[in-house]
């Protein structure tokens, strides 16, 4: 994953669906976990309403997401997952970082939540029509980013005490 994520926010032009290739070999752990697979299938999916806005897909869009979101916490499956740490993979930094990771986790939630409000709420300025996609891609960037730093601190680690990789 750590791989694929470095392609996807290091390539040029890249385009929005790519997003779902370090998902793939992500979504394989889902049972070791569940809160840093969830949070990221998440984020992947909040990345593409742009795309799911030009294709006219939001109904599809939030219907996947209240589904997924149903599973993981209202379902005999999502309860087997819930005893875990919700992001145990960020506490594998430990420290003071932990107490960052949460917050990037709590925020990133709060910012994809608060621009899906204000976009529906408030139209675009007439002199900066392409406001919402640019800021999808900077707070998205910007979480893609800590996944990258989390798949990638977690890996190197790993390697190094001779455990198998995660991402």
């Amino acid at each position: 994953s750590a791989t694929g994520l470095s392609f996807f926010l290091a390539s040029f032009q890249v385009h929005e669906k790519s997003v779902l290739m370090p998902l793939a070999p992500l979504s394989l752990l889902c049972h070791d976990l569940p809160g840093f697979v969830a949070w990221f299938s998440v984020v992947a999916a909040w990345t593409l309403w742009p795309l799911m806005q030009q294709d006219k897909l939001q109904l599809a869009y939030f219907s996947v997401l209240t589904i997924f979101q149903v599973l993981l916490h209202g379902t005999e499956w999502g309860a087997t997952l819930a005893p875990k740490d919700a992001m145990a993979v960020w506490e594998k930094i430990g420290g003071p970082c932990q107490t960052l990771c949460t917050l990037i986790k709590v925020g990133s939630f709060a910012a994809m939540i608060l621009l899906h409000v204000v976009q529906a709420a408030v139209p675009p300025p007439a002199r900066l029509p392409d406001v919402y996609p640019v800021l999808w891609s900077v707070v998205g960037c910007g979480c893609l980013c800590c996944a990258w730093f989390v798949t990638t601190y977690v890996s190197v680690t790993q390697f190094r005490s001779g455990a198998a990789s995660p991402s």
